[in-house]
């Protein structure tokens, strides 16, 4: 619910400033307990794990190009190009 209402006002914010194609983006993480944890992102922001010196993403972006490349239609080289 509360990503819901910043999205709505940053859409309102927009509109009063005449820009209507305008979206909001976040990733972060949840702890729920020691042992629990929710990770969740919406937009073309990433969530990645550093353990042990190393770097892993583990979410998705929720892009136009995410999808490209899902589906074959664009390289991973290509969408860095």
């Amino acid at each position: 619910a509360a990503l819901e209402a910043a999205n709505v006002h940053l859409r309102d914010q927009a509109a009063k400033m005449g820009r209507e194609r305008i979206g909001s983006t976040i990733a972060g993480l949840l702890i729920a307990s020691d042992t629990e944890g929710l990770v969740f992102n919406v937009g073309d922001s990433r969530v990645y794990r550093i353990r042990q010196g190393q770097i892993e993403r583990i979410s998705q972006d929720q892009s136009v190009m995410a999808r490209q490349i899902e589906s074959g239609m664009v390289s991973e080289e290509e969408a860095r190009a």
